[in-house]
């Protein structure tokens, strides 16, 4: 997996009703933020992560702050894992 990708513009919200985060323009889910029994991604994390994204960080920087940041390493991997797939379809 080639994670030193950046994208094109790309702003994310964090659409905290409904459990996920998704692209400004095109509602698109880049990642859920709840998962396996009703366990939620920390809220300091998701939006650390929806500024990183809108001020255009690459996927290895996000990854970096993950490693650090207070989530599960599954937590890491559900972010990590959508955004990939986000960011290879933006660049």
């Amino acid at each position: 997996m080639d994670m030193d990708v950046n994208h094109k513009n790309m702003k994310a919200i964090h659409d905290i009703e409904n459990s996920r985060v998704i692209l400004e323009d095109s509602s698109e889910v880049c990642f859920n933020t709840s998962y396996r029994n009703n366990g939620l991604i920390k809220t300091e994390v998701v939006d650390t992560v929806v500024n990183m994204i809108n001020t255009g960080a690459m996927l290895t920087d996000i990854d970096d702050y993950l490693l650090d940041a207070p989530c599960l390493q599954d937590e890491r991997e559900i972010i990590v894992e959508g955004l990939y797939f986000i960011y290879q379809k933006n660049i």
